[in-house]
């Protein structure tokens, strides 16, 4: 069983950036990171060779990112990563032994803690992962049989994610596609990474804009209940937006944000 780490990053220089990348995130095992190349000063560069190998795309798109590591991973195990993650002493054994007792496992997702006391995570509850709890897992803390998800044709959805017209999302709507393929997931609280999240790349504030997304992946997540998320959704978090827009402004824009949704996929 051999654990290859699925690394997105953005704009490298070279292959020393890649090294001090690999280092600074102490990764012990294969890995495999795709470097978009969005800056014009860039050139891009391939290292098709070695434990860590990396390609180059002239694109944009965290789930393109993704998928692209999915598709060139030539491991059995995928741990997925982004650029601001550092892992624990041992964290190959940590994955390798949790799939061992769990042979039917599918998708395993652990504990990742935030170092900003201003944006901490949550840690996930040991075992069986379902609908509603698949909603609480963060991308980093996932990781999956390659076999598993190629058998069931699984992609992220690249309308969604960072870089996409639909920035947020892209793993929950993954897990939820998985779940809805028959494939088992579990969690299990033991942490494997640091993550650090200085800053967010994508959120802003709860203003309508927000809401007209929240629409659309709560769309994508469940064409059946998503009318329940956004209600659910905005009861939960009116303390958060109600300084922007009111309860019923908030639902109104969702529901226009799934019709946007629609509209696009025309």
């Amino acid at each position: 069983m051999e654990l290859e780490v699925l690394i997105a990053a953005m704009n490298l220089r070279n292959e020393q950036e890649h090294k001090e990348l690999i280092e600074r995130s102490k990764i012990t095992t294969k890995s495999i990171l795709i470097n978009q190349v969005t800056k014009e000063d860039r050139v891009p560069f391939d290292v098709k060779e070695g434990q860590h190998r990396l390609f180059s795309f002239k694109e944009k798109g965290l789930s393109k990112s993704r998928n692209k590591a999915i598709a060139n991973s030539v491991g059995d195990i995928a741990l997925v990563c982004d650029d601001d993650v550092i892992y624990v002493d041992g964290y190959e054994k940590i994955i390798k032994d949790a799939y061992e007792k769990n042979p039917d496992a599918d998708i395993i997702a652990f504990y990742i803690e935030s170092t900003n006391p201003d944006r901490p995570t949550r840690h996930v509850e040991d075992g069986p992962v379902d609908f509603a709890k698949s909603l609480k897992i963060c991308s980093c803390s996932i990781t999956f049989k390659i076999d598993s998800i190629k058998k069931a044709g699984l992609k992220f959805n690249e309308l969604f994610g960072a870089g996409a017209k639909y920035y947020m999302g892209e793993e929950n709507i993954f897990l939820a596609n998985a779940l809805e393929k028959g494939l088992k997931i579990i969690s299990i609280d033991v942490k494997i990474a640091d993550v650090i999240q200085e800053e967010s790349t994508w959120f802003g504030t709860f203003d309508r804009n927000y809401f007209l997304l929240r629409g659309a992946v709560y769309y994508e997540l469940s064409h059946e209940h998503y009318k329940d998320l956004i209600y659910d959704f905005a009861e939960r978090k009116r303390e958060l937006y109600e300084k922007n827009l009111t309860y019923d402004e908030a639902i109104k824009a969702m529901f226009e944000g799934v019709e946007e949704y629609l509209s696009l996929k025309e």
